[in-house]
């Protein structure tokens, strides 16, 4: 996208690229202080933002294109893009050349906190499989301390491991971090739950970001999901001893 600006301030060219990603025409913004004001309402962001364009500007002078730097811009339908802005004089003429980096700037943040959840996970790993304390810990604990563990993993406000004894899944370890405790464990009887059990049977995995109203979780919902207000789980079926288990 492209703008240019005469001697006075005032805006005499947008591309048609310009008036497609921010809405405005030259109706709307017929000079600089008409777009700082539409593009950067916030008063605070406009006023640190003009004092950068102001030294930049003054930087081009010498046929020198300025520093390209990203700014958080407003469209006329009130949508914030980031967007790439660099200077360049021609003839007097100061050519602003804008460039959309929202969806860059979104898959880096992405990547970032993939890289985040990476590096959790490996830690946790390494936590679970190498820490000497689960060796001496007793097999209780040492799965109250998986549990823990996971939920920094995970980044999840609770984690628990169920097991299947004479047709119940029996809470057997349960942690919160909302209390930052080993909480009080639960019996749910299977033939309850009959559209769960199947899921976690077959597909040894289940996943929610809806589980209130996940059609596989109804009948858990009202005795389990709602009372810990648990709205969103996963979900993973593992064998301990040769035994159905769930890490939930």
């Amino acid at each position: 996208s492209i703008g240019i600006t005469n001697t006075e301030g005032q805006i005499i060219y947008l591309n048609r690229h310009s008036s497609e990603t921010f809405g405005y025409t030259l109706q709307d913004i017929p000079d600089m202080q008409a777009w700082m004001e539409k593009a950067y309402p916030d008063l605070e962001y406009r006023q640190a933002g003009l004092k950068q364009w102001t030294h930049d500007i003054q930087s081009t002078q010498n046929n020198i294109t300025s520093p390209v730097r990203t700014y958080k811009t407003r469209t006329k339908n009130g949508d914030y893009l980031d967007i790439d802005i660099a200077f360049s004089y021609i003839d007097q003429e100061l050519f602003t050349i804008f460039i959309d980096v929202t969806e860059q700037k979104k898959a880096e943040a992405n990547l970032k906190d993939s890289e985040i959840r990476a590096k959790r996970q490996r830690s946790g790993l390494v936590q679970i499989t190498l820490d000497p304390i689960m060796e001496n810990m007793g097999f209780k604990n040492a799965m109250r301390h998986i549990c823990a563990i996971t939920t920094q993993t995970l980044n999840t406000h609770q984690v628990s491991i169920w097991l299947l004894e004479n047709g119940q899944l029996h809470c057997f370890a349960f942690y919160s971090t909302l209390h930052h405790s080993f909480e009080t464990c639960h019996l749910l009887g299977t033939n309850n739950y009959p559209e769960y059990m199947e899921t976690i049977q077959n597909e040894q995995l289940l996943s929610s970001d809806d589980a209130i109203h996940d059609p596989r979780l109804e009948t858990l919902a009202k005795q389990y999901l709602i009372p810990l207000n648990i709205t969103s789980l996963l979900d993973a079926g593992i064998l301990i001893d040769g035994e159905l288990a769930v890490l939930s």
